[in-house]
């Protein structure tokens, strides 16, 4: 179908409407690009790059192919349709034999798990090939390129044979609009085994990458020198193992990127925002353009500076960011206004089934505390990224119970040796006495002597009764071992980040997904969702440095993006900052920090609106309010204040509104206002010249750690 409508519309858009419909036959093929063999590999039956050690008979008919192709291509206009056919036809069938062995070769790999197995598959497919007993492989085969989801191999040199005969061999150009999905979907979408594919045919590819990125590989490597492309990519390509996997390599490996748009929104009703990038192989371009602009190169992050490599992770920035816990049933709450819309899980994600089960209504936790005041001690206010950017105040609404990592209950020696973990013979007469190993062991069991002088869940019968109602049969149908086997605990309740918080009385946080880099500070004593990072700092200094937009920067480069929210992911967007010395307890942050969030948090209180819907007034260049246009003011003072902290004096901190989407005009209706539209912001030789310094700075400090 592809091909027909491709076929139609290329016979269109030529006006070639005096040309027979089948002239375009030769030149457009069909079948999945990312999984296909060369021709060496072919004639080696293996997907193995180096020496083969098998050589089928395959050379004479590419060749034959090619100079059949090269007739047809030289035919002109006024060759008869009969005679272009038959040579197609020709060309085809000197092919069939050739495309069997590439596709036999390369279902071994997909129809086994192992090394051993697929090279133990490959072999016996071959032997079958040597001897003649084909019939049953050419008929599945045929069958298997009809099946939803299709196995479909696409040998590109053997396909366009002349393409790759000639002294410069590969193609000179693509153009396209390749597929996007993360891992979850390209697992879904296709055969068995097409992930690990992936990163077996791409050296230094990443699980996590993108399959966008996968395609830029594609077209790099089947590029002649002097080649280019250009392809519409997420614009997460220039973030994370998406960047790693496929510009970076790209980049390090005689790729040069003349041009690129990092933010396109796609035309249409979707929040689709993509990138728009151009390589050429081999060759260093005359000038770049980045975003319209003229530099002198541009990065595999899409800057004009700072290198292709990732940061590195500081080790003066570890232990003091962290995700949320992950509670993993609804059951454990209580809450009357239900699931929050903003701490949706994406699909497919650890914390998806956090949806599910029913939350307690909150006259439930009020009659049970009444009754029982202990149980208060397992309850814990509850909050994530919804309530931190919706409530002027930061306020939670829901509350948890929490049984941290308490075992279940106590119980009779007897149960405790017919528990599994340790045997009866290893058992010791109780608690008091028992090894160290015996203990672990009747922890994880989750049931304990009766002499066990911590708490356990049955402490809190009550409570207990009611997660074993609403949360133990959901954990029952999860495949993770631990989820079923600890029903009553959290899934993850952190306690890293409880030791880290222990002797503090509050600490900074922000949404793990959102639209702004806003943070704000939150009182301990509380269960904080996975929705939000929690930083155990808390000063106004601290404050400062990761509100400021230098870090906010960082953050939306170096973190992923969800449609065209920030993603912050603390291994990525914190633990690689290269912070200013002494950020956390520097005057001059303290008092930047100090004014700024005060007038910010009287300004929410009074208009009656949280963080999201102030920072979208924030962005909007109608909002010229005193109130809001004081907020810009003090922003702009926390950014002197951390830029000179680093030194750098010499930039100008003066922010303008830009649109959101400048090579979109759909952005410019009037019902596409603020946030949607427009952003205050450095220019983007500001952006870029900052971030370009930290990427530096990042690499200073990393080599100085490294120094024993």
């Amino acid at each position: 179908m592809a091909v027909d409508l491709a076929k139609m519309s290329l016979w269109l858009a030529t006006l070639s409407k005096d040309e027979p419909l089948t002239f375009l036959d030769h030149a457009l093929r069909d079948g999945d690009s990312l999984v296909g063999l060369g021709r060496r590999q072919v004639a080696g039956f293996t997907w193995e790059r180096g020496p083969v050690q098998t050589e089928l008979s395959v050379n004479d008919a590419v060749k034959r192919v090619a100079e059949l192709r090269s007739h047809i291509r030289r035919a002109g206009p006024s060759a008869p349709p009969v005679e272009l056919e038959e040579l197609w036809e020709k060309a085809r069938a000197a092919l069939t034999e050739v495309r069997f062995y590439g596709d036999l070769a390369m279902e071994a790999f997909f129809l086994e798990t192992t090394v051993t197995a697929r090279r133990a598959r490959r072999f016996a497919h071959l032997a079958d090939v040597q001897a003649g007993e084909t019939l049953a492989h050419r008929e599945r085969l045929a069958e298997r390129r009809r099946e939803h989801p299709p196995f479909a191999p696409f040998h590109w040199q053997i396909e366009f044979p002349e393409v790759f005969e000639r002294e410069n061999p590969g193609f000179d150009a693509f153009v396209g609009n390749p597929p996007f999905g993360g891992k979850n979907t390209v697992a879904a979408a296709n055969v068995p085994n097409y992930p690990r594919w992936l990163k077996g045919f791409h050296a230094e590819s990443h699980g996590n990458a993108d399959l966008v990125a996968h395609f830029f590989r594609r077209s790099f490597d089947l590029l002649r020198t002097g080649g280019t492309f250009g392809l519409i990519a997420t614009n997460t390509i220039g973030q994370g193992d998406t960047r790693s996997t496929g510009l970076r390599f790209i980049c390090q490996d005689g790729g040069q990127i003349f041009r690129a748009l990092t933010r396109y929104k796609w035309p249409g009703q979707a929040a689709v925002i993509v990138s728009i990038v151009h390589v050429a192989k081999g060759v260093v371009p005359s000038r770049c353009l980045l975003d319209r602009r003229a530099v002198d190169e541009i990065t595999a992050f899409l800057l004009h500076t700072g290198g292709h490599e990732d940061p590195e992770r500081l080790e003066a920035n570890a232990g003091q960011s962290f995700q949320g816990s992950i509670v993993l049933g609804m059951g454990f709450t209580f809450d009357d206004a239900g699931r929050n819309a903003g701490d949706e899980p994406e699909s497919g994600s650890d914390e998806e089934a956090d949806v599910v089960g029913i939350p307690s209504p909150l006259s439930d936790m009020e009659r049970l505390v009444a009754e029982n005041p202990r149980n208060r001690e397992a309850i814990f206010p509850y909050i994530g990224g919804a309530e931190v950017n919706t409530s002027p105040t930061h306020e939670h609404h829901r509350y948890v119970i929490n049984f941290r990592a308490y075992p279940l209950r106590r119980a009779s020696l007897e149960a405790v040796a017919q528990d599994p973990g340790p045997t009866p013979r290893e058992t010791a007469s109780a608690w008091h006495g028992a090894p160290d190993v015996q203990r672990e062991g009747w922890r994880r069991s989750g049931i304990v002597p009766l002499d066990y002088p911590d708490p356990v869940g049955a402490d809190w019968p009550e409570l207990l009764a009611i997660v074993e109602e609403r949360v133990k049969p959901e954990r029952a149908k999860k495949s993770d071992k631990a989820a079923r086997r600890l029903w009553w605990q959290l899934l993850r309740h952190r306690p890293e980040l409880q030791a880290a918080i222990a002797d503090l009385d509050r600490v900074l946080a922000i949404s793990r997904v959102g639209q702004h880099a806003a943070l704000a500070f939150l009182p301990t004593g509380m269960v904080y969702a996975d929705s939000l990072i929690i930083f155990p700092l808390l000063t106004h200094s601290a404050f400062c440095a990761l509100q400021s937009r230098p870090h906010e920067l960082w953050a939306r480069l170096f973190g992923s993006s969800m449609k065209d929210d920030l993603r912050y992911t603390p291994s990525d967007c914190f633990e690689t900052f290269p912070f200013p010395v002494d950020w956390e307890a520097r005057p001059d942050l303290e008092a930047a920090g100090v004014a700024y969030y005060q007038h910010r948090a009287r300004l929410m209180v009074e208009a009656d609106e949280g963080l999201t819907t102030t920072y979208n007034r924030f962005h909007d260049p109608d909002e010229q309010g005193p109130k809001i246009a004081r907020l810009r003011e003090l922003h702009a003072a926390m950014d002197s204040a951390v830029l000179a902290a680093y030194g750098w004096t010499d930039i100008d901190t003066t922010c303008r509104f830009f649109p959101e989407h400048p090579d979109n005009p759909a952005d410019e209706g009037p019902t596409n206002r603020g946030m949607k539209r427009h952003r205050y912001r450095w220019p983007d030789p500001i952006r870029d010249e900052v971030l370009g310094r930290l990427m530096v700075l990042n690499a200073e400090r990393a080599t100085g750690e490294r120094r024993p």
